[in-house]
């Protein structure tokens, strides 16, 4: 985890950090409800935008949703929450601000919101990350990346079911 120098209570999310090594800070699948609460509790007065806990499915699912950053966290078989999954929105700029109160800093590295599935794939290959799937799933595509990422692209109609009108939406790790 990185807070910035510059100003007090900053954390800063890296995309490729994401992609290479599975993480959002010291926050990757597996970690427990209180790493994420100790996480967060280093911001001073930060709030979710959301909490929530529900049952589905006999798994209780925790979230700590914040305006373009998730924590989905399941408790299966009585055992502690860990979480599953960090989802976090592709951003139109360089680097943003991923909650409302500018708390929580993300950079791209060139992987921005809208761009088309080839300029992504190309991007990915220029930094030497490799794409070891990609699924077409309702109106989404996923790229799988060596060996943690998962890069989410929507399209609508009428566009129709192609690969050619997706646009990039979302940064994954599940």
């Amino acid at each position: 985890m990185k807070i910035s120098k510059n100003k007090k209570n900053i954390i800063q999310g890296d995309a490729l950090e994401m992609i290479q090594h599975g993480r959002f800070g010291p926050i990757s699948v597996g970690s427990s409800l209180s790493d994420v609460k100790d996480f967060l509790s280093q911001i001073e007065g930060l709030q979710p935008d959301h909490l929530s806990t529900y049952d589905s499915d006999a798994e209780d699912t925790w979230a700590f949703a914040f305006s373009s950053l998730r924590f989905y966290l399941n408790k299966k078989h009585h055992d502690e929450f860990k979480v599953s999954a960090i989802v976090v929105d592709a951003t139109t700029k360089e680097d943003s601000s991923l909650d409302y109160e500018n708390h929580i800093y993300f950079r791209c590295h060139g992987l921005r919101r809208g761009n088309r599935l080839k300029t992504i794939r190309r991007k990915l290959n220029d930094m030497g990350i490799d794409i070891i799937d990609q699924k077409t799933i309702a109106y989404s595509v996923e790229l799988h990346t060596n060996r943690y990422g998962v890069l989410s692209f929507q399209f609508y109609p009428p566009e129709g079911i192609m690969e050619e009108t997706a646009t990039f939406s979302q940064f994954i790790i599940k």
